[in-house]
């Protein structure tokens, strides 16, 4: 993650001449960012971290999959759900960054770049809690 809080720590900070390399280093932030959350899962349930087409479908899958069944399980439901909160955080994260994006312009980004040393510091704390 580090390699990632970096890179959009300092993208607004580059000259506005310098628009092909900032788009080479938001790509390898991304391609890293894929990376370290390849494998990813919500209560054994494995998803993408970013917004793709797998989790909408994921999504779908599951509340077909509790709505036709005969026996609908609570862990069907519970499936649904995980998939369905996956995507509506996408998509209004998605939506209020656009609208943020208008005040603060290029700055924008820093908010990702808070959201992502906020997830570090709560997995540096859930390793510690681990450890003990």
């Amino acid at each position: 993650m580090l390699p990632v809080i970096l890179s959009s720590l300092i993208i607004p900070l580059l000259s506005q001449h310098l628009h092909l390399f900032k788009i080479g280093l938001l790509a390898f932030g991304s391609g890293l960012l894929m990376l370290t959350f390849t494998g990813t899962q919500i209560e054994g349930n494995p998803y993408t971290i970013m917004m793709t087409s797998g989790n909408y479908r994921k999504m779908l899958n599951e509340w077909y999959l509790y709505l036709t069944s005969r026996n609908k399980t609570s862990l069907q439901k519970r499936n649904a759900h995980n998939y369905t909160i996956v995507v509506l955080s996408f998509v209004i994260g998605a939506c209020l960054l656009a609208f943020v994006s208008l005040a603060l312009k290029k700055y924008s980004i820093w908010i990702v770049t808070f959201t992502f040393l906020l997830a570090l510091f709560i997995e540096i704390h859930q390793a510690k809690k681990t450890i003990r």
